[in-house]
């Protein structure tokens, strides 16, 4: 039976960022003779950032035989998990565990096959998902492909790179066909590398008139291809002309603003070229209770486009400048609320109290009956409060129950004064802790063993990500699970005393002595030395952050 593979895959994005339309899709390659083997890009066009993607990808394995799975530049800080466990199918998913989430073209995986012989297989995608940063699916159509060999091999034609043959190549990518200079390799006899988007395959080369280059140089009007995001690659000039100039990669963004909190601030915030940029300003400004100033959109030079609204997000190329544009319009005759955004429960506190006031606008002088609204798991006095002119606050105690899980909770608080009616909402956010135990030694082993420590009000755990500072000569060796049945799919990144822990737990685990940390006890002196946890982020089976903190 066909095993089910799912991870929960969720990163944090940042507000404003509007769902736009995606299209995923997996090329078509027609060649003529049958080489060793080929490197098949999927790609994705995304409009609006995602945080994280999943495909199932299935081909005839008859044809085909797949030898691995990397991921592909546009998702290159992504941490990305592969099934591949069932001939003929591949599944893949991928999550950004640096909380920035990426939009744009580009390919998110190379799959690269052993062609067993000539014939026919099909590429089709399925069960293809993008999530934004609360778990939401974004829309995404989905492109299918084919691989096709139309006849044996032939033995014919040397390639080299100093002596190579130029031809040139119709291939399909699903959205219409592309011609693409290409010269041989001197990989496979007869055989030509093609670079189909940012993905170099092998087809048969042509008998053209060779043309003299030097040994390694590229073919004249070509790109470079880099690893990574490259929003500007160097061109290689024909024979006899200059260099091109490579420009800096430094631009900035001039925010302008009268009024209201803008992100960026106002003044000069420098970028790379090629950042993606998201830009936010509030939605309106009163003024002393008898004015209110609303922004009616913006006006952009350089990359910052011009629109309405109070967001905007765009890919800055040049040296751009953004102006927020206010309107002063009159208030109507009502009650706006004043509290807290966010409240936040430590581990150690039962009861939050939170200041609500109402203000009176334009001479609107009605009494304002509160009521709040708790969550699940909470309690608060009172429960419902009358509020005038002449005393228009009050402060509400909210108190947690004992088995409420570390998350983000809603308060809500709703005023009627005859015909207007108000709500606004306080996020209570109810943290758990993350530590590291003491370091026990197993000299036997060779080995020094932390395990990663919760409290007992944090619930299931999907994915997370750490950062450890070790001492001196102290060096990290791997990770391990108390649960055989639990598996933790990670990624570990090195720096000097640095060490980046990024992974999945599947399925979901939950557990107050969640990973063990192994490290190797050479150079270690005693059980004091001081390792120290700097970072921890913690997501939920559907995809939530865990509010955890360092005590």
């Amino acid at each position: 039976m066909e095993k089910s593979f799912g991870i929960v895959l969720v990163a944090c994005l940042m507000a404003g960022a509007l769902a736009g339309a995606a299209t995923m899709e997996v090329a078509s390659i027609t060649v003529s003779s049958l080489p060793g083997s080929i490197t098949i890009p999927v790609s994705l066009n995304a409009e609006a950032p995602f945080a994280s993607f999943q495909f199932t990808l299935r081909y005839n394995s008859s044809i085909l035989k797949l030898v691995s799975v990397d991921k592909g530049p546009l998702v290159a800080g992504f941490t990305v998990v592969n099934n591949t466990s069932v001939a003929g199918i591949v599944r893949t998913g991928g999550f950004d565990p640096t909380l920035s989430g990426v939009s744009g073209s580009g390919v998110i995986a190379n799959l690269q096959f052993e062609v067993l012989t000539p014939g026919y297989s099909y590429l089709s995608l399925t069960e293809v998902k993008l999530s934004d940063s609360l778990g939401k699916s974004l829309p995404c159509s989905v492109r299918s492909g084919f691989f096709r060999v139309t006849s044996t091999p032939s033995q014919s034609g040397n390639g080299t790179a100093a002596n190579a043959d130029a031809t040139a190549t119709t291939i399909s990518t699903g959205s219409g066909q592309a011609s693409v200079a290409v010269a041989s390799s001197g990989g496979v006899s007869g055989y030509t590398r093609v670079q189909v988007g940012e993905t170099a395959v092998s087809l048969p080369a042509a008998n053209i008139p060779a043309v003299p280059r030097w040994e390694g140089q590229p073919v004249p009007g070509t790109t470079i291809a880099t690893p990574g995001r490259t929003t500007a690659p160097p061109v290689i000039p024909e024979p006899g002309k200059p260099p091109v100039e490579t420009p800096t990669n430094s631009v900035v963004l001039l925010v302008k603003s009268d009024y209201g909190k803008t992100f960026p601030v106002p003044g000069v915030t420098t970028y790379t070229r090629g950042d993606k940029v998201d830009c936010r300003v509030e939605t309106a400004v009163l003024v002393e209770g008898q004015e209110q100033i609303v922004c009616t959109g913006y006006e952009g030079t350089g990359s910052a486009p011009t629109g309405s609204g109070t967001s905007v997000s765009f890919t800055i190329r040049e040296d751009s400048k953004l102006t927020w544009k206010w309107e002063k319009k009159p208030l109507k005759k009502e009650f706006i609320f004043s509290c807290p955004e966010k409240m936040n429960f430590s581990l150690q506190e039962k009861e939050l109290k939170i200041p609500v006031k109402v203000i009176f606008l334009a001479g609107f002088a009605e009494p304002v009956a509160v009521k709040a609204r708790v969550p699940s798991g909470f309690q608060i006095e009172p429960a419902q409060k009358e509020l005038r002119v002449e005393g228009n606050e009050a402060i509400f105690a909210v108190r947690r129950g004992p088995k409420v899980l570390a998350g983000n909770y809603t308060l809500e608080f709703e005023g009627m004064a005859g015909k207007v009616q108000k709500t606004t909402r306080v996020v209570l956010t109810v943290s758990g802790e993350a530590k590291l135990s003491n370091l026990s030694l197993e000299r036997k082993k060779g080995l020094a063993e932390a395990a990663l420590v919760l409290s007992e009000n944090v619930g299931k755990v999907s994915s997370l990500r750490l950062v450890l500072e070790l001492p001196e000569n102290m060096k990290f060796k791997a990770t391990q699970l108390s649960e055989k049945e639990i598996k933790f799919f990670n990624e570990v990144q090195v720096e000097r005393n640095m060490v980046k822990i990024t992974g999945a737990f599947f399925p979901s685990f939950c557990g107050q002595s969640l990973l063990t940390l192994l490290f190797d006890l050479k150079g270690l002196s005693n059980e004091k030395s001081s390792l120290k946890l700097k970072e921890v982020s913690l997501w939920g089976e559907n995809g939530e952050k865990i509010p955890v903190v360092i005590p």
